[in-house]
Formats: C-alpha cells, sequence, structure tokens
C-alpha cells in the first residue's frame, strides 16, 4: 500500500519528485519524474529567419525571449502599406539609443535624474513582404552593453501586473461603493 505525500518540507528544494511513502515498510521513496517531455518553458532561441504568423505573435515571442533573458523590449519603428497592412516593424532594447540631455541655463530649474539610454546595439527587424502571409526576422542584433536585470518580472514596469486575486477584490470594492474607480 503505497499513498502519496503532497505536503513535506525538506531542505533541499526538490524539483519533479514525488515523495512516495509506502505504510507497511515505513519506507520513503524518491522518484525523479523529470524527463525532455516534461519541460514547461524551454529555453527560447532567437534566429534570424524565424517566422511567425502574425507581427503580434512576434510580438509576444520577442517579449517572452527578452523576459527569459532579463531586459525589456519596446517597438522602434512600423511601416504600413497603402492598405494600411504592417510591412515592416523594428523592435529595440529599452537601454538603445544615447541620452541627450536638454539643459535649461538656470541649474536650479533642472532635475538631477539619470537615463537607461546606454547605447545597447539589440535589435530585431521584421518584415511580411506581400507574396508572402508570414513575417520573418529579417535582422537579429543579440548584443547587450548593460546588465541584465535579475528578476524582470518584478523590476521591469512593463512587465508588472496585479495578480487575479487583486483585480478581484478590486472589483468587489468598487461594485460595492466601498471606493471609487
Amino acid at each position: 500500500m503505497t499513498e502519496k505525500i503532497s505536503n513535506f518540507s525538506l531542505n533541499e528544494t526538490l524539483t519533479n519528485v514525488e515523495l512516495l511513502h509506502d505504510k507497511q515498510h515505513q519506507n520513503f521513496l524518491i522518484i525523479d519524474s523529470s524527463s525532455e517531455d516534461d519541460i514547461e518553458n524551454p529555453t527560447l532561441n532567437l534566429t534570424l529567419g524565424q517566422t511567425f504568423q502574425t507581427c503580434d505573435e512576434a510580438e509576444k515571442f520577442l517579449n517572452d525571449y527578452a523576459l527569459e533573458k532579463g531586459f525589456s523590449i519596446w517597438r522602434k519603428r512600423t511601416e504600413n502599406d497603402d492598405n494600411k497592412i504592417l510591412r515592416k516593424i523594428s523592435w529595440e532594447c529599452c537601454c538603445a539609443g544615447n541620452y541627450q540631455p536638454k539643459k535649461i541655463l538656470n541649474p536650479n530649474d533642472q532635475r538631477n535624474c539619470q537615463s537607461k539610454a546606454t547605447g545597447c546595439k539589440w535589435r530585431v527587424n521584421g518584415n511580411l513582404p506581400k507574396n508572402s502571409l508570414r513575417i520573418s526576422f529579417t535582422t537579429v542584433v543579440d548584443e547587450h552593453n548593460h546588465q541584465m536585470i535579475p528578476s524582470p518580472s518584478t523590476n521591469i514596469a512593463k512587465y508588472r501586473k496585479l495578480g487575479e486575486d487583486m483585480i478581484q477584490f478590486i472589483d468587489f470594492c468598487v461594485q460595492n461603493g466601498t471606493t471609487g474607480t
């Protein structure tokens, strides 16, 4: 008779492991259940010529890639044809460009703020030719000249989101008149 133990604590963190308890013999079995098929988030690879069905799909891939690597991206440029169909798009690292100060003559009117622009070279260009239905990456420059952010999902504003429980609480408060929108 073997039962699965769901709540247990160990000094070490075990991933992809099941702890089984044999009541009859008072033995604990640790079974490694990891395999290559069980990997939920494989490492994303960015390559030249990679294709996607839509621009949104390509942008989602690039955002996931950036989140995994520890940086953030934005759209630099888009180009539409006469029929308003997106044909060319460029994404770049949020640290691209160089800081251009707009100093005012009076030093008391200046704010001493810093820029995150470091001249980062990372960029990806996408192209949707008229004779194709898929967008492809025509330029990939995967080089950074700055430190990657260790936990981007909490440190980069673009990736910070309210949890589902917080959204439900806010909806409850608004619907019951405890607070305004």
